[in-house]
Formats: C-alpha cells, sequence, structure tokens
C-alpha cells in the first residue's frame, strides 16, 4: 500500500497524463505558498474531518479575494479517487 504522498504523485502523475498542469502541496504551507504564485483554475482538497486545518484552509481560500472564485473539490479517501482514476485510464 503506498503513503499519501505517493498517492498524490501518481493522481497527479494521471491528471498530467490527461494533459492537465498540475501542481500539489502535501500541506496548508505549500498550498498558500502556490496560490501566492499564481491563481489556479481548480482546487482539489482533501477534507479529512479529524483535521480542522483543511476546513481553515477552505475558509482562508474563499474569504480572500484572489481565490474566493476558484472551485473547490473536496475528496476525502485518496486511496479510492486514486482507484478511480486508475479504472478511468482503462477506458
Amino acid at each position: 500500500m503506498c503513503d499519501r504522498l505517493e498517492k498524490l504523485a501518481q493522481f497527479s502523475q494521471v491528471l498530467s497524463q490527461w494533459g492537465y498542469s498540475v501542481q500539489s502541496a502535501s500541506n496548508r504551507v505549500s498550498l498558500l505558498m502556490l496560490i501566492g504564485k499564481s491563481i489556479p483554475k481548480l482546487i482539489l482538497l482533501n477534507i479529512d474531518l479529524s483535521e480542522i486545518n483543511n476546513l481553515e484552509v477552505y475558509y482562508h481560500l474563499k474569504t480572500a479575494r484572489r481565490t474566493s472564485k476558484v472551485p473547490i473539490i473536496f475528496f476525502n479517501n485518496l486511496d479510492s479517487l486514486c482507484s478511480h482514476l486508475k479504472a478511468l485510464e482503462i477506458e
């Protein structure tokens, strides 16, 4: 079984293969630094409900003028997300 960072890398690789420009951040500070450099068109945010920091990140992104209009998609199970993406690769 892969660890969390390996799954994030796998997920990013699949999206890159589909032609998306992907930048990933493994924590709040990295995410905010990336967004400070350029505003993304979409944010995929792992919402682990046991960790309030991700809810704080969401609030920060939605209340900041630069990122308030950026769509945010939440997911809570990276294992499941990677499995779904692998299935889509088959099509």
